[in-house]
């Protein structure tokens, strides 16, 4: 034998972690559903994608919960409803806020809950009914408190229109519209404003446009906050609203946290997959920011790739 040292055994290669499994279907949209990023939930705490139970966990370990809709999606909506059918599981009372009903429709919601009939509170023009109705029947069913959370459309058109008393600063305060947004929130905003409206909106007549958004955010904050106190065993609250709100850097998690001292707040985006986007940080240009503005997004797939800016061009 030579003398040479032994030789050790090369170290076992390290276990290879299975990566979460897909979770949501079965889907209603069908565009793009092949996307290797379908189903597939990621964390942008933990930088990694994350299983169904480990997000209900982290939805079930907050007061509030944002969950963040392209407002035609179906799928956004029916994995709305299961995220609050699993925090009743668990035993939470949650209140629900709605974006898709302005604050004086309160005696709609009101109604549901009353006769135990979800139709009552039939959203208006502009709002598919049938995508948001299981939401509301589950949560009449179940006894939730529903609150309608939006800023009144009437108050916005009369600002706009220059008709009526402009809005007091004593109610800019008690939104939070006065508090100063973090550093870029502001044009951020105004260019995500100017795309929503097909680059047809100058941007200096954005002004007008970011206040519009800062009350209705304000005005959804104020509602959660509320809604939470009243909320059964401390079931905190949940928002149903567009993702552009539920956005964490300057949306309604913000307006909670500096207006109202929230804490344990947990927001979420459904985003519908885009073509050769598989990396899922790339979905933050999408909101005109350098990372995802949320705690966690679930890719769905696309319900459509109709441009909604092509008449207008």
């Amino acid at each position: 034998m030579g003398c040479g040292a032994a030789q050790k055994p090369a170290p076992a290669a390290a276990p290879k972690v299975a990566e979460p499994a897909p979770a949501g279907a079965p889907w209603t949209a069908q565009l793009r559903d092949g996307h290797p990023l379908v189903g597939r939930i990621y964390s942008t705490t933990r930088h990694a994608f994350v299983d169904r139970a480990t997000l209900e966990a982290d939805v079930a370990a907050a007061r509030f919960v944002l969950l963040g809709e392209k407002h035609d999606a179906p799928d956004h909506h029916r994995l709305q409803r299961e995220l609050i059918e699993a925090l009743v599981a668990r035993g939470r009372k949650p209140s629900v806020v709605f974006e898709m009903l302005d604050v004086d429709e309160q005696p709609k919601l009101d109604a549901a809950r009353a006769e135990k009939n979800p139709d009552a509170a039939t959203f208006g023009q502009g709002w598919d009914w049938p995508l948001y109705r299981p939401i509301v029947a589950f949560a009449v069913g179940a006894g939730l408190p529903l609150h309608a959370g939006n800023y009144p459309m009437a108050k916005i058109k009369a600002m706009f229109k220059g008709k009526g008393t402009p809005v007091p600063d004593d109610e800019l305060k008690a939104l939070g519209v006065d508090l100063p947004y973090p550093p870029g929130a502001h044009e951020s905003l105004e260019q995500e404003l100017i795309d929503a409206h097909c680059g047809h909106l100058p941007k200096g007549h954005a002004g007008g446009f970011v206040t519009a958004q800062r009350l209705r955010d304000g005005q959804l904050a104020e509602r959660l906050a509320t809604a939470a106190k009243e909320s059964a065993t401390d079931g905190g609250a949940v928002l149903i609203a567009g993702s552009g709100h539920t956005r964490s850097d300057r949306g309604v998690p913000w307006v909670l946290a500096k207006k109202h001292g929230a804490t344990k707040v947990y927001s979420i985006a459904f985003l519908e997959v885009q073509t050769g986007a598989v990396d899922p940080e790339r979905y933050a240009a999408e909101f005109h920011a350098k990372t995802l503005p949320f705690d966690a997004v679930w890719f769905t797939p696309a319900l459509s790739d109709d441009d909604p800016c092509a008449g207008m061009r």
